[in-house]
């Protein structure tokens, strides 16, 4: 009987449990009664009514109540840990959370919380106001903020995306202390290959997850073109020629380091301007101009070629930009006109001093004039510039509209009784322009004579081929003579 009556009350204790959150209230259980001798055992609807009067107020434990108990009967431990007081006083502590009801739910979780390690809680990250450019030096500035504990081992890494020198910057922190504020600065250098992107900044230390900060930046890409104007201009020999050079940043921004050269092709001679050029930044939509200047000297290789780079810290940005000027050359003709005089040499005299006009009636100078002539028998001199040598002369630059007199001596050789009287010089005229071109004119012929040479005698005699003796024999002499000016003596010689 007795193990009937402590079964049947274990199945009532059950049944207290289950019905209790549902608001069935159960009576104190008296500490020092047995179980089998104490009637209230049994729930108030299971006595008889003159014994429910005399019931116990519970038939649970004290630690059962979870109503009206405020005390904690659970078994004290020691905790190292900070402390905090409690918000309300806890009930019914050996049963789980949903089993306490009102307020009391809720002071568990709240004494856990006040439990929990205290950490850096506050990360906070500012990176530029404004777009980045490339060559940009990039600062992002970190601020973390300590709890009222000392927190261990904080470590703190901030990483840019490719483009970036570096990518990534590390802060050994180490032991931050309560309440403490640490700043740190995280410097980039944006490279040619930048591109927007997230800053990604992540906090670590000691008996807490990461905290992660993103921060999004802009890169605006920078790109520039270069022109020259004009781009071609009309010119001829030894005239000077002018160009602007124009530099703009077509990018969306800055460009850095910019870098300009202009060739000169070797036709041109270089005179005013600029040839090489550094600029430090070029913004947005800015343009940079400068002139150069330049005489033709040539006719061929008349291109003007500038070159334009940026970059970063020797790193050149995107591909060179050229621009060329060029020389559209017009050429000036000369035409050279010459006269020929009367070619009489003294004989007594035994020279003869003789000048040749030849003027240039074309537009342009004219060069390596030869005019190449035989005068032959005659020994030639020729007054400076010009030069006789192996049969033509040779004349300096005769430049448009002036005439060079071609001045130069006829002497007689010394076998003058051998050489001829007289004769016909036959001239040809070639020259060339600026550039080269061969020019020729038509060829030209003048005689030339011996005048007052001494006399010339020639004597004759004509007879019969045979004679008879005794015969009378007529002989007829002829004497003829040139060249002799008064009276002509004659006598006979009888043999």
């Amino acid at each position: 009987m007795h193990r009937t009556w402590f079964s049947l009350w274990t199945l009532l204790s059950l049944l207290v449990n289950l019905l209790a959150p549902a608001g069935v209230s159960a009576a104190s259980f008296p500490k020092t009664e047995s179980a089998v001798r104490n009637p209230s055992l049994l729930p108030a609807w299971f006595t008889p009514d003159s014994a429910r009067a005399s019931a116990p107020a519970s038939a649970l434990p004290a630690w059962f109540d979870h109503g009206r108990q405020t005390t904690d009967d659970r078994p004290q431990t020691t905790d190292d840990r900070p402390q905090t007081a409690d918000p309300a006083p806890r009930t019914g502590g050996v049963l789980p959370a949903w089993f306490l009801s009102g307020s009391s739910r809720n002071t568990e979780p709240a004494a856990r919380n006040a439990e929990a390690h205290h950490t850096i809680y506050n990360v906070t990250v500012t990176g530029p106001s404004a777009p980045i450019n490339n060559c940009d030096v990039v600062t992002f500035t970190i601020v973390a903020v300590n709890d009222t504990v000392t927190t261990t081992n904080v470590l703190i890494t901030s990483t840019m995306p490719a483009g970036f020198e570096p990518t990534q910057r590390v802060f050994n922190v180490g032991t931050v202390g309560p309440g403490e504020v640490i700043t740190r600065y995280a410097v980039f250098s944006a490279t040619c290959s930048a591109v927007s992107g997230q800053n990604v900044v992540t906090l670590t230390q000691d008996g807490a997850p990461p905290i992660v900060r993103y921060t999004d930046f802009v890169v605006n890409p920078g790109a520039i073109t270069v022109r020259k104007e004009p781009a071609v201009i009309k010119a001829a020999p030894d005239e000077v020629v002018t160009w602007t050079v124009y530099i703009e940043n077509t990018g969306y921004g800055n460009v850095s380091n910019v870098r300009v050269t202009d060739t000169l092709g070797s036709g041109l001679q270089y005179v005013s301007g600029l040839t090489s050029a550094y600029v430090i930044s070029i913004p947005v939509g800015g343009v940079v101009t400068f002139p150069i200047a330049a005489r033709v000297v040539g006719c061929s290789n008349l291109e003007n070629v500038v070159t334009a780079t940026w970059g970063c810290n020797g790193q050149m940005c995107l591909t060179p930009q050229t621009a060329k000027g060029a020389v559209d050359l017009e050429m000036r003709n000369p035409v050279l006109k010459f006269s020929l005089p009367a070619f009489n040499v003294t004989y007594c005299d035994g020279y003869g001093v003789f000048t040749i006009p030849i003027t240039n009636t074309g537009d342009g100078t004219a060069y390596s004039a030869t005019l190449a002539v035989n005068l032959s028998p005659f020994n030639v001199s020729v007054a400076p510039p010009a030069s006789y040598s192996s049969g033509a002369f040779y004349l300096p630059p005769i430049p448009p509209g002036q005439t060079y007199n071609l001045v130069f001596t006829l002497t007689l050789p010394p076998a003058v009784c051998t050489m001829p009287r007289s004769g016909t010089f036959n001239f040809d005229l070639d020259y060339t322009d600026r550039c080269g071109n061969l020019y020729t004119e038509l060829p030209q012929s003048a005689p030339w004579q011996l005048i007052n040479a001494p006399g010339q005698l020639s004597v004759s005699k004509s007879m019969p081929g045979e004679v008879y003796r005794g015969e009378t024999v007529t002989a007829t002499v002829t004497v003829n003579a040139s060249g002799i000016v008064g009276t002509l003596t004659m006598a006979y010689f009888k043999i």
